[in-house]
């Protein structure tokens, strides 16, 4: 899944940082809770990963900028996210941000989008804002025929305890 060339996760650098969009098939989202699935296939979801020198990005700021960041990633990213679908602006439907606090290798923000605005586009672009780290705005391109290649690929995966 994290391999560009299969058109469901992206990466961006801008030394030292590196933002990587990866798509979430809904039965990694699904887990063991099989009754989520109706709500889950309403959507689309994105893992939004950002890192520092190849760790957790939040955990390698200064005092004055980790407030900043942890602020609007925790409450203004439909300021920074956009969705652009056969050339309209669209916002996120919803975030998930939780602070992991240096336990992980990235600072990871889960990103949805509603499938009724996407409608029958064959593809969707997230534009993705500078958060305060001076890096410049990116596009992430996705086909839909790729994410839907990987739902059809995942779809007989079982989760087990």
């Amino acid at each position: 899944m994290n391999n560009e060339k299969n058109g469901v996760s992206m990466v961006k650098n801008d030394s030292p940082f590196t933002l990587r969009l990866n798509y979430i098939p809904r039965v990694l989202l699904d887990g063991l809770d099989s009754q989520k699935s109706s709500d889950l296939q309403d959507y689309l979801y994105f893992r939004l990963s950002y890192q520092n020198k190849g760790r957790d990005m939040l955990s390698t700021l200064d005092q004055s900028a980790y407030s900043v960041i942890l602020n609007r990633l925790s409450f203004k990213m439909n300021d920074y996210v956009k969705f652009l679908i056969e050339g309209k602006e669209k916002e996120a439907d919803d975030f998930q941000f939780t602070p992991l606090f240096g336990a992980t290798s990235s600072t990871d923000v889960i990103v949805a989008i509603s499938r009724s605005k996407i409608g029958k586009s064959e593809s969707i672009q997230l534009e993705l804002s500078d958060i305060g780290l001076g890096v410049p705005t990116y596009h992430f391109d996705f086909k839909l025929s790729d994410l839907e290649q990987l739902e059809k690929l995942t779809s007989k995966l079982k989760i087990t305890e």
